[in-house]
């Protein structure tokens, strides 16, 4: 096949963490070819794509031993390269973010902080959030009205591309805690509720430096109807929040 290998020798040189290598090949013609490694992953695809070669119509007699030993040392008039110092892939990611959410059905506007760690399995991640809101309500409430939101939730992403932006999607499951106070018919009406939320959410991180980044998030979620009986605390109080919709940015910290 036009890109099958043609012949050569290739050395591999691991690097002191073990973690990158250095790929020098040097084909039947002696050309030599040299590659750096990021990671153990990249080790393949980078060897296939240096063996990958045109076939040549005549294929010249095998010199394996002759090229495994020059590729022990440089040609006269190629100095020995340097490796590149790569960045390692994250050990784990921290997200401090603000965001603007809007609720339903009745319409409600969130001021929500978020707290965020993530781990990443190659182009898989898992991770736990925490995110509280303060709401201004656009419908009319009882008097002396306050209400307040703290989400605790997991997550489960999948890595879409990784430069020059990376992109993730990701499935939220959380905890929900709502509490509602108000003054009704000189009476105060007050209590919490329990919910559970299901959210979808895209994120994106674009690189400042090799361990700051800026995140953007946008997000939806929902409470299942089969697990709300009643979506009021109190008949004097406002219908508890069914649907979210959020935008939210902040800087990530990349471990390595």
């Amino acid at each position: 096949m036009p890109w099958s290998c043609s012949g050569g020798a290739l050395l591999v040189h691991l690097e002191d963490d073990e973690e990158r290598a250095v790929l020098r090949f040097r084909d039947v013609g002696g050309r030599l070819v040299q590659r750096h490694v990021p990671s153990p992953r990249s080790l393949v695809p980078t060897s296939e794509a240096l063996l990958a070669g045109a076939v040549p119509r005549e294929r010249p007699p095998p010199v394996l031993d002759e090229v495994e030993r020059a590729l022990e040392q440089p040609p006269p008039d190629v100095a020995p390269a340097v490796p590149a110092r790569l960045p390692r892939d994250p050990r784990y990611l921290l997200d401090a973010m603000v965001g603007v959410r809007f609720s339903g059905p009745s319409p409600t506007v969130w001021l929500a902080p978020e707290l965020r760690a993530t781990v990443p399995f190659d182009a898989w991640s898992g991770g736990i959030w925490v995110r509280y809101g303060l709401p201004y309500v656009l419908d009319r409430v009882p008097r002396e009205f306050t209400m307040a939101q703290a989400n605790l939730g997991l997550s489960a992403g999948r890595q879409l591309i990784s430069a020059p932006v990376d992109l993730r999607v990701a499935f939220n499951p959380s905890l929900s805690v709502i509490s509602m106070n108000a003054e009704v018919r000189e009476q105060e009406a007050e209590g919490a509720k329990i919910d559970l939320y299901l959210g979808l959410s895209f994120s994106a991180a674009i690189p400042f430096t090799e361990t700051w980044r800026g995140v953007l998030v946008l997000d939806a979620e929902m409470v299942p109807a089969a697990n709300r009986e009643e979506p009021r605390i109190d008949p004097a109080l406002p219908v508890l929040p069914a649907y979210e919709l959020g935008l939210a940015f902040g800087v990530e910290l990349v471990a390595r």
